[in-house]
């Protein structure tokens, strides 16, 4: 039986790439056939056609994207070959004999907000499945629910419905679902299933006495919130970007996922707004402060950082931080470790019962 996998993978985004990442060598470990489906993003605002797809092309090679993609597609075809042909539409997906005795899991990062998914959004609902097929879900999210309630259509919910069970990455889309009449459990981000990244970097880091910023908004207030606190630490600042920037210049500096990995080990104090970067600030056991500038930004982040106890490390423009708030990561560990046991459990529960249906 192969599992087949549904998600955002090949994105220049550290976040997405690793959640795809930690799902399938999860699921791997757990002694399954993980197959990623490379559903391409190029055409969830525009048509595919010859015109867009030259236009595309164009537009990431000027401003230094198509360098982004390439680290993205580097590293997911080096760590998880085993993938499907790619597709571009919905209605590719929906010509392709799929078969009903292997086993679909749709995957984590937002993939039911449409204002991300666009043109694809039934795609990541199974929608090109039908009926018979065994359909699950690992921690996939809405965003933030209120912004998306009106493009969350009954065609994505019926979808929905047609699961055998739905696992969703935070409490609000469990309560949503709730009001649909549809039962779903709360589990972690697929990147906390895993308890070390250490093979990724070869089990090597250089303390830098550095305040690591890692921003994927880059706004000013964040900006001066950095520079605030590394005037109180005396820590000098190291800037990188979680996702495409509108300058080539910034685009052609992105690290590879590696790199990005070991500029989280090796630093002294992280600042991010990053849902991601936090998670491996966290799993790194690393004092860090999440600048959060979006209100969008809040609940997830939030809910995690509360669960884990150390929701005093979330700053806005509007608070005052005490930088002597350290945070014990012996307390932490251990309610990470009940997190990650619950759902590794409910990844295990809907594999089995997948593989004997």
């Amino acid at each position: 039986m192969t599992v087949y996998i549904l998600t955002i993978h090949k994105e220049p985004n550290y976040g997405a790439i690793l959640q795809a990442y930690a799902l399938y060598k999860k699921v791997e470990s757990l002694g399954y056939t993980p197959k990623f489906i490379n559903l391409k993003l190029d055409h969830r605002r525009v048509k595919k056609n010859l015109v867009n797809r030259i236009t595309m092309q164009l537009y990431r090679f000027a401003k230094g994207y198509s360098r982004c993609y390439g680290i993205a597609d580097k590293f997911i075809n080096q760590h998880c070959p085993n993938q499907t042909k790619d597709f571009y539409t919905f209605e590719e997906l929906d010509k392709q004999e799929w078969n009903k005795d292997d086993m679909f899991i749709i995957g984590s990062d937002q993939v039911w907000n449409p204002s991300i998914t666009g043109r694809l959004k039934y795609a990541f609902t199974f929608s090109f499945l039908g009926s018979g097929y065994k359909m699950y879900s690992y921690a996939p999210s809405f965003g933030f629910i209120k912004e998306q309630i009106d493009r969350i259509d009954d065609k994505m919910i019926d979808s929905i419905r047609s699961f055998k069970k739905v696992s969703v990455r935070e409490k609000f889309g469990v309560d949503f679902l709730a009001q649909k009449g549809i039962q779903a459990t709360e589990v972690i981000d697929p990147t906390l299933l895993l308890d070390n990244y250490n093979n990724l970097i070869d089990n090597k880091t250089e303390k830098r006495e550095e305040l690591l910023l890692l921003t994927l908004s880059n706004k000013k207030a964040m900006n001066d919130f950095a520079d605030s606190i590394s005037q109180k630490t005396g820590l000098k600042i190291r800037k990188h970007f979680g996702y495409l920037q509108p300058q080539r210049s910034d685009n052609m500096k992105f690290l590879t996922v590696e790199e990005w990995i070991k500029a989280i080990a090796s630093s002294e104090l992280i600042i991010t707004d990053s849902f991601h970067a936090t998670i491996f600030s966290i799993l790194f056991k690393k004092q860090f402060f999440v600048f959060l500038s979006e209100p969008n930004k809040v609940y997830r982040i939030k809910s995690l950082l509360e669960k884990l106890g150390i929701e005093g490390h979330i700053a806005d423009p509007n608070t005052s931080i005490d930088i002597n708030n350290v945070i014990e990561y012996g307390e932490v560990e251990k309610k990470l470790e009940e997190y990650r046991h619950e759902s590794v459990e409910f990844l295990k529960s809907i594999l089995d019962e997948g593989s004997n249906l």
